[in-house]
Protein backbone atom coordinates (compact mmCIF):
# COMPACT_ATOMS: atom_id res chain seq x y z
CA UNK A 1 0.00 0.00 0.00
CA UNK A 2 1.57 3.18 -1.00
CA UNK A 3 0.44 6.38 1.66
CA UNK A 4 2.85 9.25 -0.33
CA UNK A 5 0.31 11.61 -3.06
CA UNK A 6 -2.42 9.62 -1.67
CA UNK A 7 -5.60 10.57 -0.15
CA UNK A 8 -7.32 8.87 2.51
CA UNK A 9 -10.48 8.89 4.77
CA UNK A 10 -10.16 7.56 8.18
CA UNK A 11 -12.77 7.33 10.79
CA UNK A 12 -12.65 7.61 14.17
CA UNK A 13 -10.00 10.51 13.51
CA UNK A 14 -10.01 12.48 16.32
CA UNK A 15 -8.28 10.35 19.16
CA UNK A 16 -6.23 7.05 19.88
CA UNK A 17 -5.42 4.94 17.08
CA UNK A 18 -7.45 7.20 14.80
CA UNK A 19 -5.24 10.12 15.41
CA UNK A 20 -2.26 7.77 15.26
CA UNK A 21 -2.98 6.80 11.82
CA UNK A 22 -4.03 11.01 10.55
CA UNK A 23 -0.14 11.52 11.90
CA UNK A 24 1.55 8.69 10.03
CA UNK A 25 -0.28 9.66 7.38
CA UNK A 26 0.81 12.59 6.74
CA UNK A 27 4.30 11.91 7.78
CA UNK A 28 4.56 9.32 4.98
CA UNK A 29 3.46 11.92 2.51
CA UNK A 30 0.02 11.56 2.28
CA UNK A 31 -1.38 14.46 0.14
CA UNK A 32 -4.96 14.61 1.32
CA UNK A 33 -6.41 13.10 4.33
CA UNK A 34 -10.17 13.43 5.48
CA UNK A 35 -10.68 12.68 9.10
CA UNK A 36 -14.01 11.64 10.19
CA UNK A 37 -15.07 12.44 13.30
CA UNK A 38 -18.59 12.57 15.42
CA UNK A 39 -17.14 16.07 16.62
CA UNK A 40 -15.82 18.92 14.98
CA UNK A 41 -11.38 18.46 14.58
CA UNK A 42 -9.32 20.70 13.62
CA UNK A 43 -5.37 19.70 12.97
CA UNK A 44 -2.95 22.25 11.96
CA UNK A 45 -1.67 20.30 8.96
CA UNK A 46 -3.81 21.90 6.21
CA UNK A 47 -3.67 18.55 3.96
CA UNK A 48 -6.29 17.54 7.02
CA UNK A 49 -9.86 18.05 6.15
CA UNK A 50 -12.34 17.56 9.17
CA UNK A 51 -15.74 15.84 8.02
CA UNK A 52 -18.24 15.29 10.33
CA UNK A 53 -19.58 11.38 10.44
CA UNK A 54 -21.24 9.55 13.21
CA UNK A 55 -20.80 5.94 11.19
CA UNK A 56 -24.54 5.12 12.88
CA UNK A 57 -26.13 7.95 10.84
CA UNK A 58 -26.86 7.53 6.62
CA UNK A 59 -27.37 10.73 6.20
CA UNK A 60 -23.89 11.99 7.63
CA UNK A 61 -21.97 9.46 5.67
CA UNK A 62 -23.50 10.65 2.17
CA UNK A 63 -23.54 14.18 3.74
CA UNK A 64 -19.26 14.12 3.87
CA UNK A 65 -18.90 11.28 0.75
CA UNK A 66 -20.26 14.48 -0.93
CA UNK A 67 -17.23 16.42 0.20
CA UNK A 68 -14.76 13.91 -0.77
CA UNK A 69 -13.41 15.07 -3.84
CA UNK A 70 -10.72 11.83 -4.77
CA UNK A 71 -10.00 9.02 -2.43
CA UNK A 72 -7.33 6.04 -2.25
CA UNK A 73 -7.65 4.29 0.75
CA UNK A 74 -10.36 4.24 3.34
CA UNK A 75 -9.45 3.23 6.76
CA UNK A 76 -12.26 2.24 9.03
CA UNK A 77 -11.42 3.14 12.81
CA UNK A 78 -14.16 3.80 14.24
CA UNK A 79 -15.26 1.50 16.96
CA UNK A 80 -17.20 1.02 20.45
CA UNK A 81 -16.52 -0.65 23.20
CA UNK A 82 -18.52 -0.98 26.08
CA UNK A 83 -17.79 -3.82 29.14
CA UNK A 84 -21.13 -4.63 30.42
CA UNK A 85 -23.70 -7.54 30.42
CA UNK A 86 -23.78 -8.70 27.08
CA UNK A 87 -26.98 -10.35 28.25
CA UNK A 88 -28.76 -7.05 27.42
CA UNK A 89 -29.88 -6.82 24.34
CA UNK A 90 -29.53 -3.47 23.62
CA UNK A 91 -25.75 -2.92 24.39
CA UNK A 92 -25.50 -5.63 21.97
CA UNK A 93 -27.10 -3.77 19.43
CA UNK A 94 -25.04 -0.67 20.25
CA UNK A 95 -21.71 -2.96 19.41
CA UNK A 96 -23.30 -3.99 16.17
CA UNK A 97 -24.49 -0.66 15.07
CA UNK A 98 -20.92 0.65 15.62
CA UNK A 99 -18.83 -1.59 15.07
CA UNK A 100 -20.46 -3.82 11.79
CA UNK A 101 -23.19 -2.27 10.29
CA UNK A 102 -21.31 1.54 10.81
CA UNK A 103 -18.15 -0.06 8.87
CA UNK A 104 -20.60 -1.71 6.13
CA UNK A 105 -22.68 1.47 5.58
CA UNK A 106 -19.45 3.83 5.25
CA UNK A 107 -17.83 1.13 2.58
CA UNK A 108 -20.51 1.16 0.56
CA UNK A 109 -20.96 4.62 0.24
CA UNK A 110 -17.70 5.22 -0.57
CA UNK A 111 -17.55 2.01 -2.89
CA UNK A 112 -19.05 3.73 -6.28
CA UNK A 113 -16.20 6.59 -6.01
CA UNK A 114 -15.64 9.06 -8.84
CA UNK A 115 -11.55 8.09 -10.18
CA UNK A 116 -9.56 11.05 -9.87
CA UNK A 117 -8.93 12.65 -13.50
CA UNK A 118 -5.68 14.84 -14.02
CA UNK A 119 -6.22 18.20 -15.65
CA UNK A 120 -6.16 16.42 -18.66
CA UNK A 121 -8.61 14.16 -17.90
CA UNK A 122 -11.00 17.34 -16.61
CA UNK A 123 -10.83 19.42 -20.06
CA UNK A 124 -11.52 15.72 -21.49
CA UNK A 125 -14.37 15.46 -19.33
CA UNK A 126 -16.07 18.40 -19.94
CA UNK A 127 -15.69 18.62 -23.80
CA UNK A 128 -17.56 15.13 -23.69
CA UNK A 129 -20.06 16.39 -21.52
CA UNK A 130 -21.47 19.51 -24.12
CA UNK A 131 -21.37 16.45 -26.89
CA UNK A 132 -23.34 13.72 -24.61
CA UNK A 133 -24.90 16.18 -22.36
CA UNK A 134 -24.18 13.59 -19.45
CA UNK A 135 -21.50 12.33 -17.75
CA UNK A 136 -19.12 10.49 -19.85
CA UNK A 137 -18.50 6.66 -18.78
CA UNK A 138 -14.81 4.70 -18.24
CA UNK A 139 -15.08 3.75 -21.65
CA UNK A 140 -14.64 7.26 -22.88
CA UNK A 141 -11.59 8.12 -20.70
CA UNK A 142 -9.66 5.04 -21.63
CA UNK A 143 -11.01 5.57 -25.47
CA UNK A 144 -9.37 9.28 -25.36
CA UNK A 145 -6.26 7.76 -23.78
CA UNK A 146 -5.98 4.72 -26.61
CA UNK A 147 -6.18 7.01 -29.22
CA UNK A 148 -3.75 9.39 -27.79
CA UNK A 149 -1.10 6.73 -27.48
CA UNK A 150 -1.37 5.29 -30.88
CA UNK A 151 -1.70 8.76 -32.52
CA UNK A 152 2.08 9.44 -30.70
CA UNK A 153 3.54 6.00 -31.73
CA UNK A 154 2.47 7.02 -35.67
CA UNK A 155 4.11 10.45 -34.62
CA UNK A 156 7.06 8.67 -34.10
CA UNK A 157 7.61 5.97 -36.47
CA UNK A 158 4.88 6.46 -39.06
CA UNK A 159 2.77 3.63 -40.31
CA UNK A 160 6.07 1.15 -39.67
CA UNK A 161 4.97 -1.74 -38.30
CA UNK A 162 8.35 -3.29 -36.73
CA UNK A 163 9.53 0.25 -35.94
CA UNK A 164 5.99 0.95 -33.84
CA UNK A 165 6.81 -2.66 -32.14
CA UNK A 166 9.89 -1.46 -30.62
CA UNK A 167 8.84 1.90 -30.02
CA UNK A 168 6.59 0.51 -27.05
CA UNK A 169 8.91 1.09 -24.23
CA UNK A 170 9.54 4.83 -24.81
CA UNK A 171 5.52 5.95 -24.81
CA UNK A 172 5.46 8.48 -22.52
CA UNK A 173 1.79 10.08 -23.33
CA UNK A 174 -0.16 12.65 -20.84
CA UNK A 175 -3.46 10.70 -19.96
CA UNK A 176 -7.11 11.66 -18.57
CA UNK A 177 -5.57 9.72 -14.98
CA UNK A 178 -1.81 10.39 -15.30
CA UNK A 179 1.10 9.43 -18.17
CA UNK A 180 0.56 6.57 -20.50
CA UNK A 181 3.44 4.61 -20.30
CA UNK A 182 4.51 0.78 -21.01
CA UNK A 183 6.26 -2.39 -19.87
CA UNK A 184 6.29 -5.87 -20.07
CA UNK A 185 6.28 -7.92 -16.58
CA UNK A 186 8.77 -10.77 -16.49
CA UNK A 187 7.91 -13.90 -18.87
CA UNK A 188 5.15 -12.13 -20.35
CA UNK A 189 6.08 -10.70 -24.12
CA UNK A 190 2.94 -8.47 -24.18
CA UNK A 191 3.33 -4.73 -23.84
CA UNK A 192 1.05 -3.53 -21.17
CA UNK A 193 0.54 -0.43 -19.77
CA UNK A 194 2.22 -0.02 -16.44
CA UNK A 195 -0.81 1.83 -14.43
CA UNK A 196 -4.25 2.80 -15.47
CA UNK A 197 -6.10 3.71 -17.62
CA UNK A 198 -6.63 -0.12 -17.93
CA UNK A 199 -9.15 -1.09 -15.39
CA UNK A 200 -11.79 -4.13 -14.59
CA UNK A 201 -14.99 -2.96 -13.86
CA UNK A 202 -18.17 -4.87 -13.19
CA UNK A 203 -22.18 -3.42 -13.28
CA UNK A 204 -23.78 -2.02 -10.24
CA UNK A 205 -26.62 -4.84 -10.19
CA UNK A 206 -29.00 -2.38 -8.64
CA UNK A 207 -27.98 0.14 -10.95
CA UNK A 208 -27.06 -1.21 -15.01
CA UNK A 209 -25.47 2.09 -16.20
CA UNK A 210 -23.41 2.09 -13.25
CA UNK A 211 -19.69 1.12 -13.05
CA UNK A 212 -17.23 -0.46 -10.17
CA UNK A 213 -13.60 -0.12 -10.80
CA UNK A 214 -12.38 -3.55 -9.00
CA UNK A 215 -8.91 -3.54 -10.01
CA UNK A 216 -6.52 -1.15 -11.30
CA UNK A 217 -2.75 -0.82 -11.79
CA UNK A 218 -2.06 -3.46 -9.35
CA UNK A 219 -4.21 -2.99 -6.09
CA UNK A 220 -7.98 -3.09 -5.55
CA UNK A 221 -9.76 -0.30 -6.32
CA UNK A 222 -13.31 1.14 -5.78
CA UNK A 223 -14.29 3.55 -8.48
CA UNK A 224 -17.60 4.59 -10.16
CA UNK A 225 -18.22 5.42 -13.70
CA UNK A 226 -21.47 5.90 -15.40
CA UNK A 227 -22.44 4.67 -18.95
CA UNK A 228 -22.88 6.80 -21.82
CA UNK A 229 -23.05 7.13 -25.15
CA UNK A 230 -19.60 6.33 -25.69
Amino acid sequence: MTIADSALLITGANRGIGRALVDEALRRGADRVYAATRRPFTHPDQRVTSLIVDVTSRAQIHAAVERVESLDILINNAGFGVFDDFSDSAVLEQHLAVNVLGTHRVTQALRYFPARLSTLGSRVEGALREVLAEAPSFVAFEGYDTVAVIAELLRLHGTDRARIAEGWSTVAVDGTRGQNRFGRAPGVSVWQWIWPPIQVVARDPKEPDRFSVLYAAGAPAHVESRGSRI
